[in-house]
């Protein structure tokens, strides 16, 4: 349990959340804020990774997450996954959003420093995380042809957040020169 009480404000230059549908390009932009900007990798899916791992005694996550598991009567990461998402949603909603929460907070008591969250795909984890009064700039990474987001236009509205859409049309340098004037216009601190 646990809401989100005593939270602070947090001494950072910019927080990018991405999302989009599974296979936007979220993991890309990613790489890019942090191997040409310098900004730190935060995700909510690691965190859901080790506690799926220490759930089920596994010593690290499968290189394939989608490969059978000899021990699970052919079940695979993913799937193991996707259970424990749902009870942590059910038992403890605010759970990741306060690991990276803290994951930020520590990290700025030491350095300043730009972060990127690879992986914001629900609404409840925006609004906790604005709630909490990290400073996010969300880009929302749209790619024809796939499902929609978990996290919808409407609910992203309602927020309030600042965000900016990238239009992923599978040519991966009009995704980066999207990044790069968003870069030079709206986060100029986080820019080379």
């Amino acid at each position: 349990g646990g809401g989100l009480t005593n939270m602070t404000v947090v001494p950072t230059r910019h927080i990018v959340a991405l999302s989009g549908a599974r296979g936007s390009g979220k993991d890309t932009l990613g790489k890019i804020l942090v191997n040409r900007y310098g900004y730190r990798r935060v995700s909510f899916g690691d965190y859901l990774r080790q506690d799926v791992c220490a759930k089920h005694n596994l010593a690290k996550v499968p290189k394939d997450e989608r490969s059978p598991l000899p021990d699970f009567g052919g079940r695979n990461f993913k799937g193991l996954m996707l259970d424990l998402d749902v009870e942590i949603a059910i038992a403890d909603p605010f759970r990741y959003c306060r690991k990276v929460y803290d994951e930020i907070t520590n990290a700025c008591t030491s350095e300043d420093r730009n972060f990127v969250i690879t992986d914001l795909r629900k609404t409840i984890e925006l609004k906790t995380i604005l709630k909490m009064g990290l400073p996010v700039y969300l880009i929302r990474i749209v790619r024809p042809g796939y499902p929609e987001d978990v996290l919808r236009m409407d609910d992203l509205l309602s927020t309030m957040a600042k965000f900016h859409l990238i239009r992923n049309d599978a040519f991966p340098n009009k995704m980066v020169a999207g990044l790069r004037e968003i870069m030079e216009r709206e986060l100029p601190y986080g820019y080379e």
